[in-house]
Formats: structure tokens, sequence, C-alpha cells
């Protein structure tokens, strides 16, 4: 792709990042085609748990992990909810040793004998059911009567663990809406860096340590978006603040993040760097190059790659 004349270098290299980032996020069509799967894969659950409800009843599931937060990439086939249970099924088991054991066998059987298609395996705390490239994911779980909800867990003799995947959701969209954009752009673009490098760091713990940077970086209420810059400020900044323990959303819990992954943050950083050097001297060609070892071969380059930013698509950037 050429240089317009048009638009200032620094305005297509925005364009670079924005375009990239679009295309990491799953099609609205792939979504709503997995929304159908985890219809289709609950029925039996609902036909034993919950009868005499209609089949498109949706109050027994909810979809939480990246989906449910909108911070999945295109290329992810991991679709993770919580199957809600009436109240009384906590109790049937309580006095055989293990009920937690017992709830999920008793769930991953009904599945093995009433879905007409895919392989079904069970877990300590999850049912996962393989449907053609996508894994399905359930916990089981009941509300909790201050909020939030008690999964199944069925390690260490059985125990309930309590999570708010509500408040997750809502702490992510309501500081995405207040940041113009920026929360959610900046956990796709992690999750691509790390899935090119190989770092050694959740997706959930990118997720808390994007939300508290972003809730304390000064550019991130402005309408303008300055991405390169926001990537490399992260890059130092995540460092100085791990290890450490971080509050999850609607939790008591905290959430340790370590530190093994800092040795891929600072060689981001180090390129993030130099990109910005190649700017200070009109070389946006080699910045592009830069960010592209850093986010993905289908990062789009300016005079000196092989992708316009009208040739990326979510199959060019799926890792």
């Amino acid at each position: 792709m050429t240089l317009s004349p048009d638009l200032p270098a620094h305005v297509q290299f925005q364009n670079c990042f924005e375009s990239f980032a679009k295309a990491l996020r799953p099609e609205p069509d792939r979504f709503h085609e997995l929304l159908k799967t985890v219809d289709e894969v609950i029925q039996p659950l609902r036909r034993s748990y919950w009868p005499g409800c209609a089949p498109i009843f949706r109050g027994d599931h909810l979809v939480v992990g990246a989906f449910g937060k909108g911070t999945a990439l295109a290329s992810d086939l991991e679709v993770d909810l919580v199957y809600l249970l009436p109240t009384a099924d906590k109790y049937r088991f309580q006095n055989t040793g293990n009920p937690q054991s017992r709830l999920i066998s008793e769930m991953r059987d009904q599945l093995v004998l009433n879905l007409s298609s895919g392989y079904v395996r069970s877990g300590l705390d999850r049912i996962t059911v393989v449907c053609g490239d996508a894994d399905i994911v359930i916990r089981p779980g009941f509300e909790h009567a201050d909020g939030g909800y008690e999964l199944a867990d069925s390690s260490n003799g059985g125990n309930w663990v309590f999570t708010n995947p509500l408040a997750e959701q809502a702490s992510i969209r309501v500081l995405d809406r207040l940041s113009h954009g920026k929360l959610s752009e900046i956990i796709l673009l992690l999750k691509s860096w790390r899935n090119v490098s190989d770092a050694p760091i959740a997706g959930f713990a990118i997720e808390l340590l994007a939300r508290e940077f972003i809730s304390s970086w000064s550019e991130s209420f402005t309408p303008a978006r300055k991405t390169g810059r926001m990537l490399a400020e992260f890059f130092a900044w995540s460092r100085h603040q791990t290890p450490g323990d971080f509050q999850a959303p609607g939790n008591d819990k905290r959430i340790h993040i370590g530190d093994a992954w800092h040795a891929w943050a600072e060689a981001a950083y180090w390129r993030a760097v130099l990109a910005e050097r190649h700017m200070e001297n009109a070389a946006i060609d080699m910045a592009c190059l830069e960010w592209r070892d850093v986010l993905g071969p289908a990062f789009p380059t300016i005079g000196a790659g092989d992708f316009s930013l009208n040739d990326i698509s979510p199959a060019a950037v799926a890792i």
C-alpha cells in the first residue's frame, strides 16, 4: 500500500491499528452461529432440569468468558457458559459425598444420551461438548442469594466457587463506553500479541490488567486515539504492577498475576519504541513492520507490506 497524500502519515498509521483491531473481532454471523450451537447443546439439559419450559427459554444459561464480555477473538473456538439449575438440585446429592462430582456426572450423562452429535467429556468443574470446530464449555451453577453464582467444582472433595460474570461484563462494557472503545481495543490487541508471541499470560489476566490500565491512563477518556502509544505505555506500566493481586469485579476474591510473561512484554515495548522513532523519521513503513512483529503478520503495512487496509479479514488474522 502506498502513502496517500490526502491523509497525514500519523492518521494512516492509526488507521492500521483500527483496521487490524476490527478484523480481530468475530463476525456477527459467526457469533450468532455459535449461539445457535449453544442452544442446541443445552436442549437435553433444559428438558431434564426445567421440564415444561418452552424450547426457546433463555433463563437457564448465561454466556460468560470472552464471548460474554465482548473480548473474544475471531479465532477463538471456545464458548463458556454457566448452566443454571433449580435450587432443589443443589441438595439432591448433599449427603452422598462430593455432590459436585455427582452433579457434573449426571449432566454429562444427559448430554451423552440425548445429543445427536458432538463429543462430550467432563472435567473437575465443567462439561465440554465438541461441536465441529467449536467447544461449548458448560459450568453447572446456582444463583447466589447475594447476587452472582455458585459453580460446582469437584476437586478436593467438592466445593462451590462463587463468581459474578455479570459484574465482570458490566465493568468492561461501562469502561469501554467511557474510554471511547479503548478498553476492548487494547484487550483484543493484547490477546493477539499473546497468541503470536506465546507469552505465558491468561486472557482473564490480560482483561484485569487492561481494565486497571485504562482506568488510570491519562488519555483514556478523550476521543483521540493513539493506539501505538497506548500499547507501549501498557507494556511498561504492566511490568511495574506485577506480580500482584487484582480485584475481580463483583467478587471479594483477588486474582494473582505473576511475572512469567515480563520478558515478552519487554520485547514488545522496545519494538514499540523503535516504531515511534521510525514515525519521527517519517519511516511509516518501518513502523508498521515493527508492529507486525508484535501483533502478527496480518497487521497492515504502508509502503512495504503485502496487506492493505482493505485486505484485512478475520481469516487473515486467525492465529
